[in-house]
């Protein structure tokens, strides 16, 4: 345990990184299933026959609505979608009808531009914000390991040259490269 809390203290000068690491981790989980519902939930309600140029309107949100027979298949995979709707309804309720007051137009075009629109930037903002993340993870993950290190050289360079006549150089290369790439891995 004290060796963890060892390779911790690295980490310890960093915590401002790792802060944000963790929120591009949030923000990459909620574009993701932002971008998963945007492309399910609207493009659904914008291909279904019963879009008649409606407008925003309050429905419940456990209420389905029924598909033709040629989309059958489509609401096998679909209805697990709706029923994760009803465990949240309050909240998925108000989002849900944010958005579709954002989106929906009475055109069907001008709907499906805002739709594309929409999917659009929310991968876009995925895919950031996990760019972001993985290269702020790498650059710390580097500067650990480079600071690991150099605190080893610096304790070697202390050591008596007794030591080293004691010790083979090349086991206490190998000890420091392969230990120092075992904690980064």
């Amino acid at each position: 345990m004290k060796l963890y809390f060892k390779v911790l203290s690295f980490i310890k000068p960093y915590w401002k990184g790792l802060i944000l690491i963790l929120l591009f981790t949030v923000s990459y989980v909620i574009f993701n299933n932002l971008s998963i519902w945007i492309s399910v939930d609207f493009v659904r309600q914008l291909f279904s026959p019963e879009y008649i140029s409606q407008t925003v309107q309050t429905e419940p949100a456990n209420k389905v609505v029924p598909d033709s027979a040629l989309h059958k298949k489509e609401n096998a995979s679909l209805d697990k979608i709706s029923s994760l709707k009803n465990t949240g309804s309050g909240l998925y309720q108000k989002i849900n009808q944010s958005i579709k007051s954002l989106i929906l137009r009475k055109d069907r075009y001008r709907t499906l531009e805002l739709v594309c629109l929409a999917i659009f930037l929310a991968f876009l903002m995925k895919n950031v914000s996990q760019y972001l993340r993985k290269l702020l993870l790498t650059y710390i993950r580097v500067r650990v390991v480079v600071d690991i290190r150099n605190q080893l050289h610096r304790k070697l360079l202390r050591l008596p040259l007794s030591f080293y006549h004691a010790h083979h150089s090349g086991k206490l290369t190998s000890i420091v490269f392969n230990d120092v790439n075992a904690i980064q891995n």
